[in-house]
């Protein structure tokens, strides 16, 4: 029992019990807002326990580093005299309760760090004090706040608290008592001014750390990136945040550069670090291409829409104004506090709608599997809206269209079948298209101003002539009819909201056969033929054959991957089942005219291994679709 007495009297000591914060980060003054530091001053000296209520990122923690600075140094500038020579402890929740096992202990280890905290003439940091008054998920939850308050009320303990705005409410609420001894403190947001001293001020630091020279165009290009990927984040932080790890990237790219010697290597030079660093920094950090960070880069309409056609046919109308809209991204030319595009793509089924919603995303985002999809259909009851919304509550978490845009820095959001989703869903979609931001029921709000919303929809479609290939088959014939149904399904201020409303087309008989040959190339893509190093070709004969099979106005592009599969992908298997040993060979996929179905034979082979064929006639020429 003395032993354990020994340890809580060891633990309560304040060199042991937390940070001195006026001993550390001794080299740089990060932090300029000197009027926020005095305050600080003014609540201290005054008696009062100061909170500082402020979002994450503000600088509030930094703000009471900058106050035990000049503390410790008896700067009268920043501190009164009568806080000359105090210290500021910051203590989390652990290390509060380390030592201590039962609720009696704790008391007393209170106790004792109220009395040295007096002798010592020292003022307890209390980072994120929502955490303090739920007793860090210890089970004396809720006991901390009423065993500091006696001190606190006496004056025996001075505590300066940091918390957001929620948590103080959150305080308010389950602890009125405790909340009316502290003194709240907003700490806003810095202005774009006092975050640039705040990164110059780092400099010295950065420059120490790292082996750079940071220029002013680093850091305009730093707050001007965390402005535009992480709306939703505050400055200074997120400036900063940015900046440091735009900063170590580069530098372990720079170590990995180096060559490995034997003797230890000379200290390297410092590379000096411009706007286009830091844009590059944040590119590999991000995922998002070069041309739409860096202003010096081009993006051309002539390689944009190249980039598009090689992936959807027919609908040259849509892929124009997408690059025209990526331009507009490029240049900051949209709408300030709106998403930077909303688009409406109308038409049947199979004729590239979400394709084209993929491209998008591989183009912007470098990965087709980033685009954040959510299939509207499973909306379509009023008890799913909160579920679309997003829910972080702990009796249930959902991802959602907050969670969407909180999870990507530049968000391309496709809602499929958007006209299946209730009607409720309808009222989300407008404050998200006008306002450019969404809040759910847990208060995490999320800022769509970064962010493009691509919906999809069948309406209209459905009565189709597909009797005749010819007839309607540049669809201009049926957009009246598309454009009417959904003027009659959805309301007026939605369809006002969107960027533009556009009506896909049927596929005409040339981009038919160009949908064959990729459907081929994808199929040679798989990973059955890759790994056996197996070539795949097709006779003219053959792919006839896939385009009559798969050419339906109705069904569009998924009837001519059905056709693929069943006309090449089936007697490839059965070729590849039943010769488990080819390898690194070229097939050929052609018509038997005696069956009337496609074959398969090898039509080439190293001499020494030749294969058995399938009886077929090779023509003279084959549709090569490697």
């Amino acid at each position: 029992m003395a032993e354990r007495d020994d340890i809580l009297e060891s633990a309560a000591q304040l060199d042991n019990l937390g940070s001195d914060l006026s001993e550390v980060e001794q080299g740089f003054e990060p932090h300029p807002r000197h009027a926020l530091v005095d305050d600080l001053a003014c609540a201290l000296e005054g008696r009062l326990q100061p909170v500082l209520v402020g979002e994450d990122g503000v600088g509030k923690g930094t703000v009471v580093r900058m106050l035990a600075r000049a503390m410790a140094r008896r700067d009268g500038s920043l501190a009164r005299r009568t806080l000359h020579g105090k210290r500021i402890i910051q203590v989390t929740v652990p290390e509060l309760f380390s030592g201590a096992i039962y609720s009696n202990q704790i008391e007393h280890k209170v106790a004792r760090v109220a009395q040295n905290c007096r002798t010592e003439r020292a003022v307890l940091f209390l980072d994120d004090l929502s955490l303090f008054l739920a007793g860090g998920g210890h089970d004396e939850e809720g006991e901390l706040p009423g065993l500091l308050m006696p001190f606190l009320q006496r004056g025996d303990l001075r505590i300066i608290g940091a918390t957001t705005p929620d948590g103080w409410m959150a305080i308010a609420r389950r602890n009125p008592a405790f909340s009316r001894l502290l003194t709240p403190m907003t700490v806003p947001e810095s202005s774009p001014e006092e975050t640039a001293a705040v990164l110059l001020a780092r400099i010295p630091d950065w420059e120490r750390r790292y082996p750079v020279m940071l220029s002013t165009g680093a850091l305009e290009e730093a707050m001007d990136l965390a402005d535009r990927l992480y709306p939703w984040k505050r400055f200074p932080g997120k400036a900063v945040d940015l900046l440091e790890a735009a900063l170590a990237l580069r530098s372990a790219g720079c170590r990995r550069g180096g060559a490995v010697t034997a003797s230890p290597p000379p200290p390297p030079l410092p590379r000096a670090v411009g706007r286009t660093d830091v844009a590059e920094a944040v590119r590999k950090l991000t995922g998002l291409p070069e041309f739409l960070l860096v202003p010096a880069r081009p993006a051309s309409r002539q390689t944009l829409g190249e980039h598009f056609r090689s992936h959807v046919l027919g609908q040259d109308h849509v892929v124009d104004a997408l690059v025209e809209r990526i331009q507009m991204i490029k240049v900051r030319l949209c709408a300030p506090r709106r998403p930077l595009g909303a688009f409406l793509f109308a038409g049947p089924t199979g004729v590239g709608k979400t394709l084209v919603a993929r491209t998008l995303a591989g183009l912007l985002l470098g990965d087709e599997r980033r685009l954040i999809r959510f299939d509207m259909s499973e909306f379509c009851t009023i008890d799913t809206v909160s579920r679309f919304i997003g829910e972080n509550l702990t009796r249930r978490r959902t991802f959602g269209l907050v969670d969407a845009a909180l999870a990507e820095p530049f968000p391309i959001v496709l809602l499929d079948e958007i006209e299946k989703a209730h009607r409720a869903i309808f009222d989300v979609l407008l404050q998200v298209l006008g306002d450019g931001r969404l809040t759910d029921e847990s208060g995490r709000t999320a800022y769509f101003t970064n962010a493009l919303i691509l919906m999809t929809t069948n309406l209209g479609s459905d009565r189709r002539v597909i009797a005749h290939p010819q007839v309607a088959v540049d669809g201009r014939e049926a957009e009246p009819r598309v454009r009417e149904a959904i003027r009659r399904h959805f309301r007026p201020e939605l369809l006002n909201r969107l960027t533009a409303v556009f009506s896909f087309r049927p596929l005409g008989a040339r981009d038919i056969s160009d949908v064959a040959r990729r459907e081929v190339r994808e199929l040679g893509r798989r990973q059955g033929l890759v790994a056996r190093s197996v070539d795949l070709r097709l006779s003219s004969a053959a792919l006839d054959a896939v385009i009559r099979r798969g050419h339906s106005f109705e069904l569009g592009v998924r009837a001519m991957q059905r056709a693929v599969d069943e006309l090449v992908g089936v007697p490839v298997a059965q070729y590849l089942a039943e010769h488990p040993g080819v390898r690194r060979r070229e097939l050929l996929v052609d018509v038997d005219p005696a069956m009337g179905c496609t074959g398969v034979r090898i039509l080439a082979s190293p001499a020494s291994s030749s294969e058995s064929v399938s009886p077929c006639v090779v023509p003279e020429e084959a549709a090569s679709v490697r």
